[in-house]
């Protein structure tokens, strides 16, 4: 990137920066109606200690152009720690000079932005040009934003609030921060025409007229993402913009088309494009039960639609949702409603629940659960990637994104990763790449635990399987006594942990007579997950085979079952989120899924790896001892103990 156009970016984010998470604009003729005044941390007209207005030479000087930057806000500031959701933000906005503190030592992460800061902002990153003619507003005095206010309201980026006023010093909204970007943006000719359905948050009908179009340009084009709350995402339009919101804003607008040429590659090149993004953390729901319900509803669903009569099954719900919800992102309309019904969460939501659980799981030497994503798009066709759509999942999912020709190097590539990243445990998962293909985006989970007991030798001995074909296998026999039983009306099981605690192995044995596919075709995802939470304690003496299963099914007619019918269409689907290609519509061709188990003396492994192919049309306590012996066909699960969601879930038919 050029340095000037750097600086200027630099200069556009900051003022982003002021609109970030916040989205306002002392825009349009609408009297402002947030309510409330700014508090003991809002700041006063005498001029802001903010780079936006006092440090304005810091946006457009030689601190962007080249000079190191300095340290992290959270080394300097006392109101700002490492582990806040702002601090990543926080600290590329002060470290760049986009922002100061308040104080030497205070930021005010959480003070309220207003109104003449946003516009001095935007003013600034212009070269501050002086306004024509008088004043239209009776309330401005003449200081530090009176020029920026008058240049904004001429160009049409900002009116009043009503009565001939600007009302400088009111707390900018969310609304009115989008407002005024939108017009920023098409006042400097940058496409405005992203929008996206607001139906999916809560709230969105306190959005007043006049930032309809704005909230949904904003939303859209991924300024703005919603705030979780209590296991939804409110669009929150009359909120206050914190500083901290506001810092927020600096990356996502930085990396977005309005401002940077950097995720821009020529045809027919190689490049990892992850390294050229800095993802920016989003804000995690504190509540993960809306999530868990419709994440196991979607795990049971997807186990009953692969399981075979006879045959052992082995699917990983979290890496086949986690691939979908990373395409939900680029879904639009019909495809998108699809999507999400079949997921049970909208993209934001199922993006905030995905981001948090993953990020909770742990990692020791002795229990390691290791999650990567990949996004892999072609630069030798007419396809043009949506790069909002790239960030998007770089931020939440932290995807490897890779623009690469796709030709027998890359089909090579896409394998290796795979292998690599479930440490061999699935080798290959793609054969060929087919001459309309244009995206992959592939997840994989690597599971490798010890078991907090682990068998001995006295533990394991010789005994008979009985295959739910009527035949008998002869299998070594792990046993042990477990302390937690499971129980659904004749089914019977137990709960066997891992290292550390936080994963665990679920057996759970039908009754004699029903196969784990007919038990399983009675359950749903509250049921599931009530038979986990309701564990109880018991001495139970517990005998589990050692056993090993390869899994592969391509799952496409499976989701198809599950009301996914539109995002395989070739005429019908609408993945224009994701990009736009001239050869074609874009749809999901296949989605590929490959696990692997091994349970042993010692711990389990298993690896699991989902592709989805994208491609273009073609021209064409209990005193009583229970026991639990798996000597006939069962299912099973690797759970997360702290939602009990189940990271895989599978059946044993035949050893």
């Amino acid at each position: 990137m050029k340095n000037s156009f750097r600086k200027f970016a630099l200069a556009v984010i900051a003022v982003l920066l002021t609109v970030v998470f916040a989205l306002s604009t002392a825009a349009y003729s609408t009297p402002y109606n947030g309510g409330g005044s700014p508090g003991a941390s809002s700041y006063k007209l005498a001029g802001p200690p903010d780079a936006a207005t006092d440090h304005a030479d810091e946006l457009s000087g030689d601190r962007i152009e080249g000079e190191e930057p300095r340290g992290n806000a959270d080394a300097v500031f006392s109101d700002v720690s490492s582990s806040d959701w702002f601090a990543p933000y926080v600290n590329y906005a002060y470290r760049y000079g986009l922002m100061n503190g308040v104080s030497a030592a205070r930021f005010d992460p959480n003070g309220d932005m207003n109104r003449a800061m946003i516009v001095t902002v935007l003013w600034r990153t212009e070269g501050c040009p002086a306004p024509e003619g008088a004043s239209p507003f009776s309330d401005l005095k003449a200081g530090w934003y009176r020029d920026a206010v008058v240049w904004a309201a001429q160009n049409g980026i900002v009116n009043g609030t009503g009565n001939g006023k600007f009302s400088p010093g009111d707390p900018l909204t969310r609304e009115q921060i989008a407002a005024v970007m939108m017009r920023f943006s098409t006042y400097k000719g940058y496409d405005v025409s992203d929008r996206a359905d607001l139906s999916r948050f809560p709230d969105a009908g306190k959005t007043d007229g006049y930032a309809v179009e704005p909230m949904r340009w904003a939303v859209g084009s991924g300024l703005v993402t919603g705030s979780p709350s209590g296991g939804k995402v409110y669009l929150d339009p009359l909120g206050h913009a914190t500083r901290g919101q506001v810092a927020a804003i600096l990356n996502r607008y930085l990396e977005s088309d309005r401002g940077s040429a950097t995720l821009t590659v020529d045809r027919g090149a190689r490049v990892k494009l992850s390294e050229r993004i800095d993802p920016t953390p989003a804000e995690v729901p504190d509540d993960l039960s809306a999530g868990a319900a419709a994440y196991s509803d979607f795990a049971v669903r997807l186990f009953r639609g692969s399981s075979s009569p006879g045959e052992n099954t082995l699917v990983s719900p979290l890496s086949v949702y986690t691939a979908l919800a990373m395409t939900q992102n680029g879904a639009r309309g019909d495809t998108l409603a699809e999507m999400e019904a079949a997921l049970g969460l909208g993209a934001d939501d199922a993006n905030g629940f995905l981001n948090a659980l993953i990020a909770s799981f742990r990692s020791g030497e002795r229990a390691k659960m290791n999650v990567a994503n990949s996004i892999w798009f072609t630069t030798s066709s007419g396809f043009e990637v949506n790069k909002s759509f790239l960030r998007t999942n770089a931020d939440r999912y932290g995807a490897d994104i890779y623009a690469v020709p796709f030709d027998d190097r890359t089909l090579n590539d896409i394998n290796g990763w795979v292998n690599e990243k479930t440490d061999g445990m699935i080798e290959k998962i793609l054969d060929t790449i087919p001459g309309n293909a244009v995206m992959y985006l592939l997840n994989t989970i690597c599971f490798d635990a010890e078991w907090a007991s682990p068998y001995y030798d006295k533990d394991v001995k010789e005994a008979v399987f009985r295959n739910s074909d009527g035949s008998e296998s002869t299998v070594e026999m792990m046993g042990s006594e477990e302390s937690f039983y499971l129980e659904d009306g004749g089914a019977v099981g137990f709960v066997k942990y891992y290292s550390g605690g936080q994963y665990a192995f679920a057996a759970i044995l039908p009754e004699e007579g029903v196969l784990p596919e007919d038990y399983a075709a009675t359950l749903d995802g509250a049921r599931l997950g009530g038979i986990l939470a309701n564990k109880r304690p018991a001495r139970v003496d517990a005998f589990l085979p050692k056993f090993e299963i390869e899994y592969g099914k391509e799952m496409s007619p499976v989701l198809r079952q599950m009301g996914m019918v539109l995002p395989f269409n070739e005429d019908l689907a609408d993945l224009s989120g994701l990009g736009v290609s001239a050869g074609g519509n874009l749809y999901i061709s296949r989605v590929l899924h490959k696990t692997y188990i091994s349970v042993f003396e010692k711990g389990t492994r298993a690896g699991a790896a989902t592709l989805v192919e994208i491609v273009e049309k073609s021209a064409a306590p209990s005193p009583d001892r229970k026991t639990v012996r798996l000597d006939r066909p069962f299912l099973f699960m690797i759970i997360d103990t702290e939602t009990n969601v189940p990271i895989f879930i599978g059946s044993v038919n035949a050893l």
